[in-house]
């Protein structure tokens, strides 16, 4: 599987990251560094939306039902995902996400 190019804003900084198409963007994060230390508590099981991220809206996916309620209880915008559900495509090309 190729390698795709694209970045994580993390506050003011940027950071350039390749990951494998089909990848979890979580396992991406954390091999990064980057996490939180309670990110992703529930071991990617929705339970606990601490892995949150910032996608562009042609990015977003459809999110399952169940990680579009545990978003709305936690007060997030329609364009925020869980990064566990989200798997690295080629469409990430040299895009920018936002680690929440």
């Amino acid at each position: 599987m190729p390698k795709i190019r694209f970045f994580i804003q993390v506050g003011s900084g940027m950071i350039e990251t390749m990951a494998r198409e089909g990848s979890i963007l979580a396992t991406v994060l954390r091999r990064e560094g980057i996490t939180k230390a309670d990110f992703s508590n529930c071991n990617y099981q929705l339970e606990c939306g601490t892995c949150t991220v910032n996608l562009p809206e042609d990015l977003k996916g459809v999110p399952l039902p169940n990680e579009e309620q545990l978003l709305m209880q936690k007060g997030k915008d329609m364009n925020v995902r869980c990064s566990c559900q989200v798997r690295v495509s080629e469409e990430f090309k040299d895009r920018v996400i936002k680690y929440i």
